[in-house]
Parts: structure tokens; C-alpha cells; sequence
């Protein structure tokens, strides 16, 4: 592990970036809206508004298979020991439109994630996380339109490693800068431990399978 104040690069594993974007071409031609997507999930309710720009791969438009059924996705969720393990919808094939600006935010729904870049190889476009003294974060918090931050309140940048996963605090203030090339990553959600469980069971060398 290589951490970072509210990041770990996760070099106990090296994910193979060519077999996931050969997946997702697979899969490409079912990119939507990411708000579409979670309600495509869940026809019943509205639970994300969604933006212009940010979506999802909806690989059971494919097949009527979740990610989890596809090996290639699910060797690297059980690499994991999770104290609550991921469900269907808790793992996104995510796709972000050139132009795309993600306002700083903190997560309303997981705790922390786990990040696979895919496109583009290089110049992935990093996650910022931002602070201003004395300010605690609080869950699901549009921090641009509620306080008026900005890319002043950035405290640091982290550029991804294309070779190991990054872990990312979500209750921490995040998001990311205007969009230059088409993006793409898989991205598994953490949900029944905090980023600090994670980094210590990463320090203790028990998050990682044997």
C-alpha cells in the first residue's frame, strides 16, 4: 500500500488495464446517462438525478448479465476480504464525456471506493480532494453550490496508477478537474467499512486474500 491523506495506491494488486478495455469495448455501445442507469437498476425510484456527462456501461443490456458474473470483473472483487461484499449494483463500469467537471462533493451512499482505470492510458485525468481549515466533511454534500468551493480549496491531486487500484475516501471532499479525454473505470464501492477500516486491514495485511 501506498498511502495517501485520503487515497491508497493498492500495490498488493496489479490489474491487467488491456483485458478490462477489451471488456468494455465489449460493452460500449450500452453507455447511459449514470442516473438513467441506476434507475434502469431500480426502475421503481429515482435515487441519482444524474449530470450530463458522467455515465455507466450497462453491460446487462448485453447479455442480462451483471458485472459480477463476468470473470473478469469478478477475480478481482474476490482477490478481497470485504466485511460486507459488494452487490450487483455496487460495482459500475463508469464512462465520463470529454468536457466533464465533477464539483467538489463528499458520497451519499459509500462509505469509500475502489478505482481500476482503463482510458485513457496515460493523462488519466486525477481525483482532487479539497479542505479548508476548521471544515469537517459531511456525507452527500455539494460543497460548489452549498459553500462556494473552488479549485482553490484543492489540497492535492492524486494521478492514478494504471497498474494498481486506488482506494479513495468518499467522505472526504472530492472531484474532478474538466475532462480532456474520454474516461473510463471500473469502480467497486465500499460499503460496511470506512477508509480508515480498510487502510488498517491493509496495514495489517488482511484486506488482500492470500
Amino acid at each position: 500500500m501506498i498511502l495517501g491523506k485520503y487515497h491508497a495506491t493498492i500495490d498488493e494488486i496489479t490489474y491487467d488495464q488491456k483485458e478490462l478495455f477489451d471488456f468494455y469495448n465489449e460493452h460500449k455501445h450500452n453507455i447511459m446517462n449514470f442516473g438513467d442507469y441506476m434507475q434502469y437498476l431500480t426502475p421503481t425510484k429515482r435515487e441519482f438525478k444524474g449530470r450530463p456527462g458522467m455515465n455507466a456501461v450497462a453491460v446487462q443490456k448485453t447479455d442480462g448479465k451483471d458485472l459480477l458474473e463476468y470473470p473478469v470483473v469478478k477475480k478481482y472483487v474476490d482477490m478481497i476480504n470485504w466485511k460486507e461484499y459488494p452487490g450487483p449494483r455496487d460495482i459500475d463500469l463508469l464512462h465520463y464525456n470529454v468536457g466533464y467537471k465533477f464539483h467538489p462533493h463528499t458520497d451519499h451512499y459509500m462509505n469509500c471506493g475502489i478505482m481500476f482505470p482503463i482510458i485513457p492510458e496515460s493523462n488519466f485525468t486525477p481525483i482532487s480532494f479539497y479542505s479548508r481549515e476548521g471544515v469537517e466533511a459531511q456525507r452527500n454534500v455539494n460543497y460548489e453550490k452549498k459553500y462556494g468551493w473552488t479549485d482553490a480549496d484543492i489540497e492535492y491531486n492524486h494521478y492514478y496508477s494504471m497498474k494498481h487500484p486506488t482506494l479513495f475516501n468518499g467522505m472526504a471532499v472530492h472531484g474532478v478537474p474538466t475532462i480532456n479525454e474520454e474516461r473510463v473505470m471500473l469502480r467497486i464501492k465500499v460499503l460496511g467499512e470506512s477508509f480508515q477500516d480498510v487502510v488498517d486491514k491493509l496495514t495489517q495485511g488482511t484486506f488482500i486474500k492470500e
